[in-house]
């Protein structure tokens, strides 16, 4: 009796960890992009304003711990950035707001957008029998500027790493919060990293 139930319990606990080995599941999520980034995205007298990530995904959970997954994402903030400077020399005393020694000239103002693909691994680190879980992610894609000031069109290898939490399942659908850096191995100049905020849902 006790070996029947002890059985039992294994054969079960994937599904009541809220995790079922050998699915698979797509994903969708909107996530914004914050205005205040990690300090290596910001760069001198550059301003990078509050974005938009969108994403699709479809992975699979290949053990109780372990999976996979592939994303489709767009990613595009507003950017402020000096694309030269010039040497001015200063007056004594400088005149209010002025800018002396080194100083930006032209300016890009605009969009700078990048879409591409993404392969993660992700582990899981906690789980519950309700469903509820905190998972890391971390991988490789490839990233096209489509919009940016010095290299439009270009393609640019990059890396992810981040974590989640997982929200219990309702339907066959479960919800789930994540943040993602992401950083460019090759940036052709700010931003180089971005780092979104997303929320979804799984299904």
């Amino acid at each position: 009796m006790k070996t029947a139930l002890g059985l039992a319990l294994v054969l079960a606990a994937p599904s009541l960890m809220g995790q079922t080995i050998g699915q698979t599941y797509h994903s969708v999520s909107l996530g914004v992009i914050p205005h205040r980034q990690f300090p290596a995205v910001a760069s001198y007298q550059t301003d990078i304003s509050q974005g938009l990530a969108v994403a699709a995904s479809w992975g699979r959970q290949a053990t109780r711990r372990a999976g996979w997954r592939l994303d489709a994402f767009v990613r595009q903030v507003y950017l402020d950035q000096p694309l030269d400077f010039a040497g001015v020399m200063c007056s004594n005393p400088p005149a209010p707001g002025a800018c002396c020694g080194i100083c930006p000239g032209r300016r890009y103002r605009g969009q700078v957008g990048v879409t591409g693909l993404s392969a993660s691994v992700l582990e899981n680190l906690v789980t519950s029998r309700g469903g509820l879980g905190l998972y890391m992610l971390g991988g490789f894609e490839m990233d096209y500027l489509y919009r940016h000031p010095e290299t439009p069109r270009a393609l640019r290898l990059g890396y992810s790493i981040g974590g989640g939490v997982a929200l219990p399942a309702i339907a066959g659908i479960r919800g789930f919060a994540e943040m993602r850096f992401h950083a460019l191995v090759d940036g052709p100049s700010q931003p180089t990293a971005l780092a979104p905020i997303s929320i979804g849902v799984r299904f």
